[in-house]
Parts: C-alpha cells; structure tokens; sequence
C-alpha cells in the first residue's frame, strides 16, 4: 500500500508532466498495475473506501519531545511547557494526597523511572515529604493488624505440627488442616 502523498506525486507526474505511465512507475518505483489504478482514478476510490475520508482522519506522528504517537503538534507537550511556564496553573492538591499503591519489583522500577522524567521536565513533585526509602507514608502499612505478628519460627511450627500429631487418628498436620474434625472422628 502506497501512501496518498506518493500517489498524488504519481497523479501529478501523469497529468502535470505528460510523463507514461511506465516512465512514472520506474521513477517513483510503484509497480505499473498502481500507476493504471492512479490514473484511472479506481486507487482513490479504494483508498476513500478502506480509510475513510481523509480530511476527517488525523494523521499521527511520533512527537519528538515525548515519543508518543499524537496527532501534531503534541498537546501533551505543550501544556508541560505551558505549566512549567506558569501559565497553567497546578491541579489544587487532594485531601488524601496521591494514592498510596504499593508497587514491587518491575513496577516500582518503571515508577521512579518515571517520577525522575518527571522531575528532570520540571514538573513538581506531588508529594514532597515522600522519599523511596522510608515507609512510615505508608498508611496501609499502618493499618495492617499482620506486621506485628512477625513469621512463625522453627519451633513454632513444630508445636504446631507435634499438637496435630497428638490428635487421635490424625495423618499428620496436614492430614489435619485437609480433613475436617467432624470426619476424622467418624473414620
């Protein structure tokens, strides 16, 4: 599929120049079959039916500043400059803050990978007081009724496996956390 650009060059060179049709297709290097359909107009025809209009469809482009694929000039781009230049002025800040959403491994990574593009365009920071080392922001941390329960030790499992062994009829502690003591007692 060529481009609309390169098939309206092709239509100038046909009409314009009063070039044929084979010297059009070895300058431009479109195969003769395409340079018929151009001529005869069916190539815009299918174009229009397989795109739709073309003044209606935006046409992207990758920004320079950001890389994204935006239609240009990129709006994103230009409010950062706006902002940064204080024309624009911040969003007024929440109550509860930015939300507090722990991230691990990869995700953590690509976050502060982003907060520092961040703050390398000038952007504020949203939460100042917040560092990645300290974990005292951290409210779901606070309110976690398991952190003070630490990790069972060595000898607590094995009392905990020694009171299912003493069980009657008991196949073990997993014997004793797969079957039902309302069923054991019944076997």
């Amino acid at each position: 599929m060529i481009s609309p650009a390169l098939a309206a060059k092709v239509r100038s060179l046909l009409v314009d120049q009063k070039m044929s049709q084979r010297q059009v297709a070895r300058l431009t290097g479109v195969s003769r079959a395409t340079v018929k359909a151009i001529a005869s107009g069916e190539w815009f025809e299918r174009h229009r039916a397989r795109h739709g209009n073309d003044e209606t469809t935006p046409i992207l482009a990758r920004c320079p500043e950001c890389g994204a694929m935006v239609e240009m000039p990129c709006r994103a781009c230009e409010v950062r400059r706006l902002k940064k230049a204080g024309r624009i002025p911040p969003l007024p800040a929440t109550e509860d803050g930015p939300p507090r959403v722990e991230l691990r491994g990869s995700e953590y990574a690509r976050y502060l990978e982003v907060r520092a593009a961040a703050l390398a365009r000038g952007e504020p920071d949203a939460d100042p007081a917040w560092s990645p080392d300290s974990d005292s922001h951290d409210t779901w941390l606070d309110d976690d009724p398991f952190t003070a329960l630490g990790s069972p030790t060595e000898t607590d499992l094995a009392n905990l496996e020694a009171s299912f062994e003493s069980q009657p009829r008991g196949d073990g502690w997993i014997g004793a956390l797969v079957v039902p003591s309302e069923l054991r007692r019944a076997a």
